[in-house]
C-alpha cells in the first residue's frame, strides 16, 4: 500500500500512541508486535518516510521490536503531533492531526489496541482499549464526529473501551480504515 507522507505520519501516531513509545533522552521510537509480519509492513512505511531503522527479535519480551533513532521523527512526533515521550499510559494529552490524517491514526491505533470480535456469538464488533482516557475520549470524539455510534465504557482494571457494535458501523469502519493488521 502506497500512501503519502502525511498519511503514514498520521497512522504512525496512532500506533506509538498504542504499541510504541518515545525515549524522552535519545531520539529512539520504539514500535512493538508479536506479529513479525506486522513489524515488516511498518518497516516498508518507514522506508517510504526514508527514515532507517532495525528490527530485532526481544527474547525478554517475547515480541518484535522497530527501533527507529532519528531526531527528525522523535521532533515530528512529539512537537508537531504532541505525543508525550516517556510513560503516557496515564499522561493527559491528545495528538494534533489534520482532518485527511484521522482514519490513518485511527487504524494505527486500532492496528495497536484494536480487534473485532464476534459478539454474542451472532455480530461483529470493533473494539479498541487502553489506559490513556484522554486518547480513548479523543477517539470516540472523532468516530462521533465521522458518523458512528460509539459505546464507551470503563473497566474495573482501569482501562477504558471504545466499542463498534452497530453491523453497520462495524462495516463502514472496516471498509474505511486502512488497517495493516487485516491485509
Amino acid at each position: 500500500m502506497i500512501l503519502e507522507n502525511n498519511e503514514i505520519e498520521g497512522y504512525l501516531v496512532g500506533l506509538v500512541i498504542g504499541d510504541g513509545h518515545i525515549e524522552p533522552k535519545t531520539n529512539r521510537i520504539v514500535i512493538a508486535s508479536n506479529n513479525e509480519e506486522f513489524i515488516d509492513k511498518i518497516s516498508d512505511l518507514l522506508k517510504q518516510l526514508e527514515y532507517s531503522h532495525s528490527i530485532f527479535y526481544d527474547k525478554s519480551a517475547t515480541v518484535w521490536k522497530i527501533s527507529v533513532n532519528s531526531k527528525k521523527l522523535h521532533e515530528i512526533l512529539t512537537t508537531k503531533y504532541c505525543i508525550p515521550a516517556g510513560n503516557k499510559t496515564f499522561t493527559d494529552f491528545t495528538p494534533k492531526l489534520e482532518n485527511n490524517q484521522l482514519n490513518f491514526f485511527i487504524a494505527g491505533l486500532f492496528d495497536a489496541e484494536g480487534w473485532f470480535e464476534m459478539d454474542k456469538g451472532k455480530y461483529l464488533r470493533a473494539r479498541i482499549k487502553m489506559k490513556n482516557k484522554s486518547v480513548i475520549s479523543y477517539l470516540r470524539e472523532i468516530l462521533n464526529q465521522k458518523g458512528y455510534q460509539p459505546k464507551f465504557h470503563e473497566k474495573e482494571e482501569g482501562s477504558f473501551v471504545v466499542d463498534l457494535n452497530n453491523q453497520s458501523d462495524v462495516k463502514k469502519f472496516f471498509e474505511n480504515t486502512n488497517l495493516l493488521t487485516s491485509d
